[in-house]
């Protein structure tokens, strides 16, 4: 006589079959969701370091440090910012033999299409050659994936006194999404002018 599966034995394996299923599947879930915010994450560090790689090397070479009433930021910020948001500096250099003055702005643009791709706030800045600008809108330094919601600037060291310039950088940066893939990255850096004024 042959015996076949009852009914109850194939509801049993159905039912382990369907545990082992959904187990895995919520496993595959979760692992593709951290890695999604692992790359969102990635993308903020990498962004992040490099914009203020790039305005570390611009700044250290710098001088004549400026931010606040009075400065070349007047007038450049909206009504909600504060004047530590904008910082401007002067490198000299020497081409072919001829000096030329290039006068740097930093600041932070919110939420202004025409500079931040996406309309999200990012870190722009305007270069004039012997006080000619290239252009009248600020140029994009941080990447349109990120956008930078606080940027401040901090002078200490000033000409008039006998201690090395220096600026503290405060920034903190968020990669757009939604909860749990967004990436909130806060740096802080100190640069150093590399002689005295």
């Amino acid at each position: 006589m042959q015996r076949a599966f009852t009914l109850f034995e194939i509801l049993v394996a159905l039912a382990l079959f369907s545990v082992v299923a959904v187990t895995g599947v919520s496993s595959l879930s979760i692992l593709s969701s951290g890695q999604q915010k692992t790359i969102f994450a990635q993308t903020n560090q990498d962004n992040i370091r490099f914009a203020l790689e790039a305005l570390s090397r611009e700044i250290r070479t710098g001088a004549d440090y400026e931010q606040g009433p009075g400065s070349r930021c007047d007038g450049l910020l909206d009504a909600t910012q504060t004047d530590d948001e904008c910082f401007s500096y002067i490198i000299q250099r020497t081409v072919a033999g001829v000096p030329i003055t290039h006068t740097v702005i930093l600041k932070r643009s919110i939420n202004n299409p025409l500079e931040c791709a996406g309309g999200l706030s990012c870190i722009v800045k305007k270069d004039s050659i012997d006080g000619v600008f290239d252009t009248e809108q600020f140029l994009p330094v941080t990447a349109p994936e990120v956008d930078i919601e606080m940027l401040r600037f901090f002078i200490a060291g000033a000409s008039s006194d006998l201690y090395q310039s220096r600026v503290t950088i405060l920034m903190r940066g968020i990669t757009p999404g939604v909860d749990p893939r967004q990436s909130l990255l806060v740096v802080q850096t100190t640069i150093n002018r590399n002689s005295l004024d």
